[in-house]
């Protein structure tokens, strides 16, 4: 019986989930029950906890079975938690760095669920683009909407009382021990900047292609190349009164005033090493 019990278990842990899509420069993974890592290449397979990082200057795609995509940017690290098709429900953790998720219409079916976690925040969309920054030297995370909404609670807050939605083109920060910011606005040029840091043209289509946007009625100025125009603020009201507060440390979330502040600018791109 114990003998079939651990072959079930190593199987279980040899699960492909999906794929490398497209590579620049190199990457590494590391599968359960190995103890070196080994260099991925496109169309590797990817497995139920897997880690996968990237070196200096090199960027990695992600397909997974369920048509969500994750791009890498350099220097960054991801674990596969949990990934499974019916009903959806994906958990990924990032260590390090920065990564781009597109997330599939799947996930908008009631009782699915998509979260990416870093040390300090989880980020859970169903059916959105987003991007996590995670800065070890910081110890903080910043998350941006690139479109629809991404909910955002801070690691210290399991129950999510002080979870915020990050429309397009906003962004929230959290630092450890902390409720996520009031969203912001983001700044077209540190947009500009994260995306490039995630895009791999390699691997298929835009990013922005592949799961678009809400449509738009006719030519817009994105298309004449000029700035997109700036979305509509998204809503300050949050999920209970507890959750009036941001940016404040968990222990003082009950019993203290809100005091209005200005969000904090995002951090840049994270620096190449």
């Amino acid at each position: 019986m114990l003998a079939i019990l651990l072959r079930g278990a190593a199987a279980e842990a040899q699960e492909q989930v999906g794929s490398v899509a497209a590579l620049e420069g190199r990457a590494e993974a590391l599968h359960p029950g190995q103890a070196a890592w080994t260099a991925v290449a496109a169309h590797d397979a990817v497995l139920l906890g897997d880690q996968l990082r990237t070196l200096v200057d090199s960027k990695l795609k992600l397909v997974f079975r369920d048509d969500s995509a994750l791009t890498l940017a350099a220097s960054s690290q991801l674990t596969v938690d949990e990934q499974v098709v019916a009903p959806a429900a994906s958990r990924f953790s990032l260590s390090v760095g920065m990564l781009r998720a597109l997330v599939t219409d799947r996930y908008s079916a009631p009782g699915t669920r998509f979260e990416v976690e870093t040390p300090t925040a989880v980020a859970g969309v169903r059916g959105t683009g987003f991007i996590v920054t995670y800065d070890v030297r910081r110890d903080d995370t910043l998350v941006v909407g690139l479109f629809d909404t991404t909910r955002v609670r801070s690691r210290s807050d399991p129950k999510g009382r002080a979870t915020v939605l990050v429309e397009r083109h906003y962004f929230t920060r959290v630092a450890r021990g902390k409720l996520p910011t009031r969203p912001a606005p983001l700044e077209q040029r540190q947009l500009q900047a994260l995306v490039e840091a995630t895009e791999i043209l390699a691997g298929g289509l835009r990013p922005e292609d592949e799961l678009a946007p809400e449509p738009r009625s006719g030519p817009g100025p994105e298309a004449a190349g000029a700035p997109p125009a700036e979305p509509r603020r998204p809503s300050e009201k949050v999920l209970t009164p507890e959750a009036e507060i941001v940016d404040q440390p968990i222990d003082r979330l009950k019993g203290q005033p809100r005091t209005p502040q200005e969000p904090p600018p995002p951090p840049p791109p994270p620096p190449r090493r």
